[in-house]
């Protein structure tokens, strides 16, 4: 003997019961990834400044006026 009587009304509760479970994680998930999203921000905030990035040929022409200058410097 089943509890439900009819094999189609228990289905349609276990699946109304399940949606339910599945509201509820989905709104879990959401909080826990909103959190993780503000803790995120919040360390990065907090981390040391990445270096700008240099490009190859403004590296080149940095060193190309570093070599330079110290040749000027002995001339004089």
């Amino acid at each position: 003997m089943s509890i439900c009587g009819s094999g189609s009304i228990c289905k349609l509760i276990s699946l109304m019961n399940l949606q339910v479970g599945q509201k509820k994680m989905n709104r879990q998930k959401k909080i826990k990834q909103l959190l993780k999203a503000h803790a995120k921000k919040a360390s990065a905030k907090l981390a040391p400044a990445k270096a700008k990035y240099i490009s190859k040929a403004d590296r080149l022409k940095i060193e190309a006026e570093a070599g330079q200058e110290p040749n000027t410097a002995a001339e004089s």
